[in-house]
């Protein structure tokens, strides 16, 4: 049977999934976004058999996330996933997320994978260790901001890729950094704005107990978050 190009999943959202202003939390959006991934790039042939047990690490370089309305305690929501066409070493993902009665857009996404060596964290050439992923164009898709501009932040405190932020890759997982930054932000601006654009650019990967700081601020309707050194970049923009 034919791997469909377009992975769907339908979702209920629990209370496991949500803040307390019954809210999908936003690391659970993006776990959502990285499990769909995964389970659709297994099924187009480059799953751990081409990857893990071979030593290769998929990971992500930078996402971008439009929220037109953030799902909610007890919607039924409709996931779709889908890789665009190769760029020689990236891997572009694209994510649609709408409500399964209405068929209203709710959330629209895009990322960019890359796969490394496990050992030296160094990128591969996909191609030459006979990995592929079949990628399509669809209407609508997102474009990833080629940077993410940053003002002076006046703000910082130091964190460490602890334990229960580490993943399978042995560094702290991309969900976790939307968690670390929420909790850096007023709860007044949480649970009175509407957030709208996640942009987060992975520049550097975050080893387990490694260390790091975190510079953050905010300038207008947006905060801002800045790994150092040189770790990431994280813009949350809300409702004016």
């Amino acid at each position: 049977m034919e791997t469909p190009s377009v992975f769907e999943k339908e979702i209920k959202i629990l209370a496991e999934h949500v803040t307390l202003t019954r809210q999908l939390r936003p690391s659970v959006l993006l776990r959502f976004l990285q499990e769909a991934s995964i389970a659709h790039t297994e099924a187009l042939g480059a799953g751990r058999d081409k990857t893990l047990d071979r030593g290769y690490l998929w990971v992500i370089m930078n996402q971008h996330i439009e929220v037109k309305r953030m799902p909610v305690y007890d919607d039924h929501i409709l996931l779709e996933s889908w890789p665009g066409p190769t760029q020689h070493i990236l891997f572009p993902r694209h994510y649609r997320i709408s409500d399964k009665s209405t068929g209203e857009e709710m959330v629209r996404g895009a990322a960019t994978w890359i796969i490394i060596d496990a050992v030296n964290r160094k990128m591969i050439f996909p191609e030459a260790k006979g990995i592929s992923v079949p990628g399509i164009h669809r209407d609508g898709e997102l474009e990833i901001p080629p940077s993410i501009p940053v003002p002076e932040l006046s703000n910082s405190v130091e964190r460490k890729a602890s334990y229960s932020l580490t993943d399978i890759n042995g560094h702290m997982n991309n969900t976790a950094y939307l968690d670390l930054a929420e909790d850096l932000i007023p709860v007044s601006v949480l649970q009175e704005k509407e957030l709208r654009t996640i942009d987060i650019s992975y520049k550097e990967e975050i080893r387990s107990e490694e260390p790091f700081t975190i510079s953050y601020g905010q300038e207008g309707s947006s905060w801002y978050f800045l790994g150092e050194p040189k770790k990431f970049t994280l813009r949350l923009q809300y409702d004016e």
